[in-house]
């Protein structure tokens, strides 16, 4: 197989089949290669009849699966290695080697955060969209490729937005406008962007290009909607255009005067999720409520690994987002081995640079150039992870007594015992009785389980007889989120009964 060379597939920004750098001719029709990056994309087999009816839906199932045999064929001769082709089933071989950029730009922004540099390695991947150019005559495939096309499309826009918001906090400006205008050639409408470009532009010292943007904004949103720029549009306009909003010269250095509200939206870094949030609306419920309570400055959602802590509190989070004047900031700690590196992450999340020592000068440490920073600020932290930290948590004490306007959510397997702590005790989903099955497709647990399933098998679902096995599957694992995913991406090996003898 190593002398074979990896087969490389691009699919974002039309369509290349590549082996050893050079393209891999001969499938004579697209719907051979249509197959492939179907292959590729679902990284599971499937059987004959189901590509049939995918590819030839208005013909008989024996018509359909006559022509099936021409594409797998000249697959076979193509790129047999690369493929499993049985009498029954056909798919990518998952033990060749193969490579595919929109599996590589998933999983770039995959995680609970993304740094600057994945977000960039991600962004260099998406050439356009999926399968721009390419099309075939199947009702079915041209569907499957319209929502996986949007759904990339949609994370490329956030995973730049990210990058915008992170520039424009750390006073990388150049690398912003980039970021902003090619933002804009993806989604030409997107107002909010074109303030930021707006906001960039004139930050950057160049005032007459803001200017010109804001018509630009203009002049499409009349054109294509029919409608006026919003007031904070037009208001920061204003403020370019009266010079209230420039880069200070006077020092020679890159110090910038700037409001905190110049955007519409609060600044965040909440990540970019991949996939649907099911269920906890009891929970996101509560902790809106303590939110609210203007007595409550530090929660702790409190439980064990696998709960799905993490995914709560940027739920949480994003429900926030008006809330916080000066943004939402998501701060992983997962990572770092010591206390002593929470404040340089906090440092990252919110794009503060600490001010360096040199000979001859005296500076603030770290802990109390952050003090000064949130002193005035109106913010929420999300710190993710905390329990090997422990022995720092009075950093967080220090934070809310220098800055009354912050607030503090944390995730953790442990208290962080401290004074202001509000702990929020996290649990299993609820999921069905044992003698009530029936029920099962009511419950958020089980329709988690049934979204984690279909990433694997698209075509999986459930029928009456299968209930009582996924009751008990979900009373195996506790109702925990992490127990349901895993269990779910079993699917495609395993019968619902074959899972439960492996929970138990």
């Amino acid at each position: 197989m190593g002398g074979m060379g990896q087969l490389r597939i691009h699919i974002l920004g039309g369509l290349t089949i590549q082996r050893r750098g050079y393209p891999v001719t001969g499938f004579n029709t697209r719907k051979a290669m249509a197959l492939l990056v179907y292959f590729a994309c679902t990284g599971r087999s499937h059987s004959r009849q189901t590509l049939a009816e995918m590819l030839w839906e208005d013909r008989s199932q024996a018509q359909s699966l006559t022509n099936l045999r021409g594409p797998l064929s000249r697959l076979r001769q193509t790129v047999g290695p690369y493929v499993t082709i049985t009498r029954e089933m056909a798919g990518i071989n998952l033990a060749s080697s193969w490579w595919l950029d929109a599996a590589e730009f998933e999983r770039a922004l995959s995680g609970a955060a993304q740094t600057t540099a994945q977000l960039e390695t991600a962004l260099e991947l998406y050439r356009g969209d999926f399968l721009e150019g390419f099309f075939v005559d199947s009702q079915a495939f041209e569907e499957w490729t319209r929502i996986e096309r949007e759904r990339l499309h949609y994370l490329a826009i956030d995973a730049l937005d990210t990058l915008i918001t992170r520039h424009l906090g750390q006073g990388a400006y150049s690398a912003g406008i980039t970021c902003a205008s090619r933002l804009l050639q993806m989604d030409n409408l997107r107002e909010e962007t074109h303030r930021q470009l707006m906001e960039l532009l004139a930050l950057a010292g160049q005032r007459e290009a803001a200017l010109a943007q804001y018509e630009t904004c203009r002049r499409l949103l009349n054109d294509e909607l029919s409608v006026l720029p919003t007031p904070e549009t037009t208001a920061l306009y204003e403020r370019i255009r009266s010079g209230q909003l420039i880069r200070d010269r006077s020092t020679g250095n890159e110090i910038v005067h700037r409001t905190d509200t110049v955007s519409s939206r609060p600044r965040h870094n909440l990540p970019v999720q991949t996939t649907p949030f099911v269920g906890r609306e009891a929970e996101l419920a509560d902790l809106a409520r303590l939110f609210a309570d203007p007595t409550v400055r530090l929660v702790t959602i409190l439980g064990p690994g696998g709960m799905g802590k993490t995914r709560l509190a940027i739920e949480a989070a994003a429900a926030q987002l008006d809330h916080f004047t000066h943004g939402v900031f998501f701060v992983p700690l997962a990572a770092l081995p010591t206390p002593a590196d929470i404040a340089r992450a906090l440092a990252d999340a919110i794009g503060l640079q600490f001010e360096g020592g040199g000979p001859g000068s005296e500076h603030r440490n770290a802990q109390q150039q952050l003090l000064d920073y949130f002193r005035q600020k109106h913010q929420l932290l999300v710190m993710d992870n905390f329990e090997h930290l422990l022995e720092g948590a009075d950093l967080l004490t220090a934070i809310l007594q220098a800055a009354p306007g912050v607030r503090i959510l944390a995730t953790s397997r442990e208290r962080l015992h401290l004074s202001s702590e509000t702990v929020f005790t996290l649990g299993g989903m609820a999921f069905p009785g044992l003698d009530s099955p029936e029920d099962a497709l009511h419950y958020d647990s089980v329709q988690l389980f049934l979204q984690s399933a279909r990433r694997v098998r698209r075509d999986f679902d459930l029928c009456p007889g299968d209930l009582p096995s996924v009751s008990l599957i979900h009373h195996l694992v506790g109702g925990m989120p992490l127990g349901l995913r895993l269990a779910a991406g079993w699917v495609d090996q395993f019968s619902l009964e074959e899972i439960v003898q492996e929970l138990s």
